[in-house]
């Protein structure tokens, strides 16, 4: 769940913009994302998001808003299971 200062509230809908992109990530993966305003949804899987320091723990069917950092966000999955999400822009 979203407790920190970069992230907006946990959402139901589907994002703010058009859908940008899909992403899976295997149990290891770790990914950089950009650093803009930016909603993420978790297909499937646990995600675990650092956001300048700040952990994000996201669940499948959940959406978080990020706001710009000082450091670009990075995700990866949680518990090494497969991770699947989607970014709009």
């Amino acid at each position: 769940m979203a407790t920190q200062e970069h992230a907006g509230r946990l959402q139901t809908g589907s994002g703010f913009g058009r859908k940008r992109y899909s992403q899976r990530l295997d149990g290891r993966d770790v990914r950089r994302l950009t650093n803009v305003e930016q909603v993420v949804r978790v297909v499937a899987g646990s995600a675990w998001i650092t956001l300048d320091g700040e952990d994000i723990l996201v669940n499948r069917g959940e959406t978080v808003t990020l706001q710009p950092g000082v450091y670009p966000p990075v995700i990866s999955s949680m518990n090494g299971r497969p991770l699947e999400y989607e970014v709009w822009r």
